[in-house]
């Protein structure tokens, strides 16, 4: 029998009304006590006691003085399973905000709201954003090559283009903005492709979020949509 459901029974048994109200005979007193007693094993000091205090009782010396005893025991062998049980439970586990902060960075975020263009509506973007964090808490990988793919296709027409590999290559950014566009270009897409157009095999990896990690370039991509909009 396990110590919860040793603890359970203990538990049941000390509940009993008649533990505290009197039994009404001393067979009954005893049947309790018989249930008790095997249930005390797991504490051969406890085990003897209870036994010493039953016998006592069972021959008739000091009757209210020995069921105190029987009683103590009984609750020192529930105290100390709770006592058991506590030490062995794990920890509760501590809930990040996310595995690794957050993909896009609230600032960020916050400035993408503040924007008000006449020619851009900004809200499939910053939704786009949080579905990202919410996934990198979640640790939903594919979801964040997904969202990754989907905000590079988004947002071309912002910088006058009509894709994102005229983006990386044609846009008059500066040379640090370009490698950073080429690289989320060209790394999400390959680890999109490998993962999201691969049919099933008899072996697989999963992608891990450092693999899906491309939160550095798409924050500064993410800037420039912010000053060329302000």
């Amino acid at each position: 029998m396990s110590k919860r459901n040793t603890l359970e029974k203990l538990e049941a048994l000390r509940g009993i009304p008649e533990v505290d109200s009197g039994f009404s005979n001393k067979r009954a007193c005893l049947s309790w006590a018989a249930k008790v007693e095997p249930l005390l094993n797991f504490n051969r000091l406890y085990k003897a006691e209870f036994s010493v205090s039953l016998s006592m009782l069972n021959s008739g010396f000091s009757p209210e003085n020995h069921m105190n005893e029987l009683i103590t025991t009984l609750e020192k062998g529930i105290e100390q399973l709770k006592h058991e049980l506590e030490s062995e439970a794990p920890p509760d586990p501590i809930k990040l905000t996310s595995p690794m902060g957050d993909y896009v960075h609230q600032d960020r975020i916050k400035e993408l709201k503040s924007v008000t263009s006449r020619s851009f509506d900004l809200s499939k973007l910053i939704q786009f954003c949080n579905e990202l964090n919410a996934s990198r808490t979640s640790a939903n990988v594919y979801t964040i090559i997904m969202l990754c793919r989907a905000i590079i296709d988004h947002v071309p027409p912002i910088f006058g283009v009509n894709n994102f590999n005229e983006v990386a290559n044609n846009y008059s950014g500066t040379r640090s903005f370009k490698k950073s566009m080429e690289h989320l270009n060209n790394s999400s897409r390959n680890i999109a492709d490998q993962h999201l157009h691969t049919q099933v095999r008899s072996s697989e990896t999963l992608p891990t979020l450092t693999q899906v990690d491309f939160s550095n370039d798409v924050d500064v991509l993410l800037s420039e949509i912010v000053r060329i909009l302000r």
